[in-house]
């Protein structure tokens, strides 16, 4: 279950950055499909094989009671699933290099970088002039009052 996470995570690293790395837009539809078949695929394969353990099937047997054939059979169809879905994450890329369709960003005609770089500035102007609001009562500051008050 844990290499499923890894490999979770992985797969939404690859598509996030494929179109910054590449420069080129994947195809949506093989990407979906891959997401569908990936995650009925898991759920079918663990779900069984969790079920089986907690009704007392030891770990690592080779050979188990045929009360167990159906269970591990249903673990088998979600593993295959899981096969398909990579053979989709693949022709996903293949696709999308075959078609070289260009990727236009959605963030109003600014690169990412560019609005990263100006969110940056904007919180360096915040800490340079302060972000605390002053409210001015008998000509000072709400600072200046409470140093008056320590003394």
């Amino acid at each position: 279950m844990f290499s499923a996470a890894t490999f979770s995570a992985l797969f939404a690293g690859v598509y996030h950055y494929y179109h910054v790395i590449f420069g080129i837009t994947y195809s949506k539809n093989f990407a979906y499909l891959h997401l569908i078949y990936w995650f009925c695929g898991q759920w079918l394969t663990f779900l069984p094989l969790f079920w089986v353990g907690y009704n007392g099937l030891p770990r690592r047997y080779h050979d188990y009671p045929l009360v167990y054939f159906g269970w591990h059979g249903l673990a088998s169809v979600g593993h295959i699933l899981t096969l398909i879905s990579i053979v989709f994450f693949c022709l996903c890329f293949g696709d999308s290099i075959i078609q070289n369709k260009v990727h236009t960003p959605e963030y109003f005609h600014l690169s990412r970088t560019s609005k990263r770089i100006m969110f940056y500035l904007f919180k360096i102007n915040m800490l340079k002039h302060g972000n605390r609001q002053h409210v001015i009562t008998n000509n000072k500051t709400d600072f200046e009052l409470i140093n008056v008050n320590v003394r």
